[in-house]
């Protein structure tokens, strides 16, 4: 079965040097996203396999440490932890359309960002 996981270690390890090394007997959440029923290579595919990705990546941001509020500090926290899950997701994966409908278009505006 192909899956992929994300694990708060590895993000938190890009986005804050400073909480790299949580203590020995700490593991890091983590999630695996299944994808044995997808064809990658088709774009309804992969982004189907991009909502799984996101769904995974709140997941992960949730449990990790530091991300439970609703304080500034605490959503900045969660956001950095979510975009950096999902960056580091969909790179290490390596399917051409995935990170095709990854990647933000230019006609594309946010007013927010929402998971």
């Amino acid at each position: 079965m192909k899956t992929l996981a994300l694990s708060t270690f590895a993000l938190l390890s890009v986005a804050w040097p400073a909480l790299a090394a949580p203590p020995a007997a700490a593991r890091p959440p983590a999630v695996s996203v299944a994808y044995s029923d997808l064809d990658l290579t088709r774009a309804k595919d992969a982004a189907i396999m991009l909502k799984r990705i996101r769904q995974a990546a709140v997941e992960v941001c949730r449990a990790g440490p530091g991300n439970a509020g609703n304080d500034v500090e605490t959503v900045l926290r969660f956001d950095a932890c979510y975009q950096a899950a999902l960056a580091g997701a969909v790179s290490g994966l390596n399917a051409p359309k995935v990170t095709e409908a990854f990647a933000p278009t230019p006609d594309r505006r946010r007013l927010v960002r929402l998971p």
